[in-house]
């Protein structure tokens, strides 16, 4: 998956830059977006690693929440940034010419003049990177990775059953004082600030009325 998504935003970055659009603010803003969704997907799924869990026979697994949200996060968002890399590449990988329309003396000098980039860049990395945009955003690679390992409502239900409820529980009992969290291994061990701070607070005056 991350290695995927870092050619997906790497493909729209080349795409800004070889269309001479890197600098405008709209453009930076889809591209930050498009870094923020690979770097969190990465991190999660580094995270699985990290926090792997053993199974039988002592073989280590990747934690298997985290693992779940990754890939939910992944695909969820496939879609927009598949939407987001169109937008910013353009209408050219639609009908990006192929290898043999590149290769045909009489076609390739209008293909050189006309689907010119910015100054500097080779039309033909602009054609490569073009075709790129068009392979990775294709029907087939769209559905592959929404559905591989199981569709979104899986993932959900999964993630459902998966969640640690009762330790989310606890966390908000022990925030609004109702009984129940004093056990729980996370919230129950943890130190209390307040019992600390309120032995060292002079009495509360309540003979003051307004």
């Amino acid at each position: 998956m991350s290695a995927e998504l870092e050619t997906l935003v790497g493909s729209a970055a080349l795409m800004a830059e070889y269309n001479g659009l890197e600098k405008y603010e709209h453009i930076r803003n889809k591209l930050a977006w498009l870094a923020m969704y690979a770097e969190s997907v990465n991190a999660v799924s580094k995270l699985a690693a990290i926090e792997c869990q053993p199974e039988m026979g002592g073989l280590m697994v990747p934690n298997i929440m985290y693992a779940n949200i990754a890939k939910f996060s992944f695909a969820e968002n496939l879609h927009e940034a598949m939407k987001t890399v169109q937008d910013i590449s353009g209408g050219i990988p639609a009908t990006v010419p192929c290898y043999k329309d590149w290769k045909n003396k009489d076609l390739r000098p209008y293909i050189e003049k006309y689907l010119a980039g910015k100054d500097g860049i080779p039309t033909e990395d602009r054609l490569k990177a073009s075709r790129l945009v068009k392979d990775y955003t294709g029907s087939y690679w769209q559905i592959a990775n929404l559905h591989g390992e199981g569709s979104l409502a899986q993932q959900k239900m999964f993630l459902y059953f998966m969640a640690d409820w009762k330790r989310f529980k606890a966390a908000a009992k022990r925030e609004a004082h109702i009984e129940g969290w004093e056990d729980d291994p996370t919230y129950g061990a943890r130190f209390d600030p307040r019992e600390l701070i309120e032995k060292k607070m002079p009495p509360i005056d309540k003979s003051y009325k307004l």
